[in-house]
């Protein structure tokens, strides 16, 4: 057991804090279903996905929540089957398609680099050519 505890103080303490969060968001999803915490099927793990999709969640978003959801079944003792974890980023992954497909895109919104804590819209200012679509407005 002292092994999987030194492990476990490895990973960074953001790591540790969103995978907590996620599993609080497991047990939500779990004690709404009225199934099992630690079940570890296929159908659980997709059934999370498509929970979280019907949320609106970025792919990214429950992407992670699924890292979250496995690392929390694992050091609860629970084996989820790596058939059951490709079943759910299979889901994750017509979840992306759909989206790209209805050109829809669910996240931050723009790209890191075009954000500026300094930018201020003015029309005096005209707008900078930005490297992905030749404008940006006003930065």
């Amino acid at each position: 057991m002292a092994v999987h505890e030194y492990v476990r103080t490895q990973r960074p303490a953001n790591t540790q804090r969103a995978y907590a969060t996620d599993w609080k968001v497991w047990t939500r999803y779990v004690t709404e279903l009225g199934i099992p915490e630690d079940s570890a099927t296929a159908g659980a793990l997709v059934g999370f996905v498509v929970w979280l999709e019907r949320q609106e969640a970025a792919p990214t978003t429950v992407d992670r929540r699924l890292a979250g959801a496995v690392v929390g079944l694992r050091q609860r003792g629970a084996k989820p089957l790596k058939a059951a974890t490709e079943a759910a980023r299979a889901a994750l992954n017509g979840y992306r398609r759909r989206l790209t497909g209805a050109g829809e895109k669910r996240g931050r919104g723009r790209p890191r680099r075009w954000r500026s804590s300094t930018c201020v819209p003015s029309p005096l200012r005209a707008p900078r050519p930005s490297p992905a679509s030749g404008t940006a407005p006003w930065c």
